[in-house]
């Protein structure tokens, strides 16, 4: 990963705050964001963030000393994984204060596809799952009244394809859920009748 430089001088929805922001770039092992602070009217935290299935989780802060401007501030975190979503913000002490968003994405690359899902109906259903990436996932069975009927733990090393018969002799309406259990939420069902 090279060097990525964006120079902003903004003073976005921060009135009084003035910043620019120099971007990411590897450092070692880490992952690191470079901020100028040219003036300031107020204290500011400088945070790094990471999305989780709630909200944004606050990995690493720093407070700014308004008094100790200009100054240059790095703020870097361990390298992450693929799919795993960072920002970082600049703002006031509370969550009540305005905040702008320095960046936002994928910096060790996007999200794989989510698996894809069917069921053949016929003597008996077949189901075929196809993985797009790695990941480690719960096959589950439900019939009508939303009782689990079967649970099959899956494991995809990469890009790959498995299928599963249905055994014979279910009947009725069942619905199937595959649930990631690195992103912790379902990715994919499918409704059928047998």
């Amino acid at each position: 990963m090279g060097w990525i430089a964006i120079v902003l001088l903004s003073t976005d929805s921060l009135s009084g705050v003035q910043y620019v922001w120099k971007g990411l770039f590897p450092k070692g092992l880490q992952l690191c964001g470079q901020l100028q602070l040219l003036a300031a009217n107020r204290p500011l935290v400088v945070m790094w963030q990471e999305s989780t299935a709630v909200g944004w989780r606050v990995l690493h802060r720093i407070p700014i000393d308004r008094w100790s401007l200009p100054r240059d501030y790095l703020i870097c975190c361990p390298e992450g994984k693929a799919g795993q979503k960072v920002r970082l913000t600049l703002g006031g002490l509370s969550p009540q204060h305005s905040r702008v968003v320095l960046y936002e994405g994928y910096p060790w690359g996007v999200p794989p596809a989510p698996p894809e899902m069917s069921v053949d109906v016929g003597r008996s259903a077949v189901v075929r799952i196809t993985f797009h990436g790695a990941g480690n996932y719960i096959l589950r069975a439900y019939n009508r009244f939303g009782e689990e009927i079967f649970t099959l733990p899956l494991e995809a090393t990469g890009p790959s394809q498995i299928e599963h018969s249905l055994p014979t002799t279910w009947r009725g309406n069942l619905l199937l859920q595959l649930y990631s259990v690195g992103q912790a939420q379902p990715v994919a069902e499918r409704a059928f009748q047998l």
